[in-house]
């Protein structure tokens, strides 16, 4: 078992030196600035944690990590700090972007040819994500009944669909029965809460999901831009629940509350006797709470059967807003992920994979609501689904 092992190690370090031969030793003499450029960084320079080169994605993780530590050992102990390593190297423009110079000058051709491929690959990401994406009104109809899981589908698909700009969107009809579409029903008691806990253990999943795949992102690449941050694939993230507010806020502002209300309960479906009358018990927060629990089936109103639109200067800047917002957060992710260096064709299959399941489940779930919030005659209803109005004529 020794004579095994040591064969391995004996193994593994003849092909180290005869990798780490092939590679020529590079010239850090051209990092320092040209003159009349930004200027060299201070040797003093802090460092930014987390730290950049620690981990790597799969595809090509052995052969930058024994180039790192081996070619371009100077310039990572500089751009960790190392004083001594940093007087040895000299000035230069940035600790981060000379230690990736070194990298992207010594891997292989067809290593650069991956990370060529992988910036076409991981920029059309974007708009593929915000083709599976909620659009803001429907996102903006669903937190009025139920805010918390609006908030966490909006992390969890954070592309959004951009809607037309300076055009208005009606949230209110973004429920409306549409040929093909799903109805439903809503559930008996026990039902409805299990629905609601798969929904948010679904919600929650996806989130964690693209947060941690983003994180990797910041930690394991690097951008073009801005080489030792690792926060901007998190912002990008954050930023989608900007547009979310906006629409939510514009929604808010354009509905005015009816003077006659009448809220008809969906009892024929439900296997529990109606509860006739007000919930007197219920103070404000505790509707609150009970509709955010409750899935959109079950709910007893919805926003039309209270509120009427009354537009206003404020309500339809905000939703303009959000469309403008929405298509610069699109350009912005186009811009973020077309930059990313250090990432292989495979992998960025596997990061555009976990990117868009995290999408496709959030939307379902999102429909699963709208499916709930759709009221149509039910003549226009075969096994669950709307069918066209023409099929209705010809019946």
């Amino acid at each position: 078992m020794r004579s095994i092992s040591f064969k391995v190690v004996i193994s593994f370090l003849y092909l180290a030196s005869t990798t780490v031969a092939e590679y020529p030793e590079y010239d850090y003499s051209n990092e320092a600035s040209v003159p009349g450029g930004s200027g060299n960084v201070s040797q003093n320079q802090a460092v930014l944690h987390p730290l950049k080169y620690e981990s790597w994605y799969r595809d090509f993780a052995a052969e930058l990590d024994l180039i790192s530590r081996s070619v371009c050992n100077l310039s990572l102990a500089a751009y960790r700090g190392d004083q001594n390593a940093r007087a040895t190297l000299g000035p230069v423009h940035d600790y981060c972007w000379s230690h990736a110079d070194c990298l992207l000058s010594t891997v292989s051709e067809h290593v650069k040819a991956s990370f060529g491929g992988t910036s076409i690959l991981l920029g059309l990401a974007p708009t593929t994500l915000s083709v599976l994406g909620p659009s803001v009104a429907e996102m903006a109809l669903l937190s009025l009944h139920r805010p918390g899981l609006s908030l966490l589908l909006s992390l969890g698909a954070p592309a959004v669909f951009p809607g037309r700009f300076l055009l208005w969107n009606d949230p209110l009809r973004a429920n409306e029965a549409s040929t093909g579409a799903f109805i439903i029903r809503p559930f008996s008691k026990k039902y409805a809460i299990l629905v609601s806990v798969i929904q948010y253990l679904v919600a929650a999943t996806a989130c964690g999901n693209i947060l941690h795949a983003t994180y990797a992102i910041g930690l394991r690449s690097i951008v073009s831009w801005d080489c030792r941050a690792s926060y901007w694939p998190l912002i990008w993230v954050v930023v989608s629940l900007v547009i979310h507010f906006t629409a939510t806020a514009s929604l808010r502002a354009a509905i005015k509350r009816k003077t006659d209300i009448t809220t008809p309960r969906r009892q024929q479906y439900i296997s529990e006797p109606p509860n006739e009358g007000q919930r007197p018990n219920m103070t404000g927060v505790m509707t609150a709470i009970h509709n955010e629990v409750t899935p959109s089936a079950n709910i007893d109103w919805q926003v039309s059967d209270l509120y009427d639109v009354r537009l206003g200067p404020l309500a339809v800047v905000l939703q303009y807003t959000g469309a403008f917002v929405s298509v610069c957060h699109l350009m912005f992710g186009t811009l973020l992920f077309s930059s990313l260096q250090f990432i292989g064709v495979g992998d960025a299959v596997i990061l555009i994979m976990r990117l868009i399941a995290s999408a496709t489940f959030c939307r379902i779930v999102l429909q699963f609501e709208m499916g709930g919030l759709i009221r149509v005659d039910e003549k226009r209803v075969y096994k669950g689904i709307v069918q066209a109005e023409e099929v209705n004529k010809q019946e």
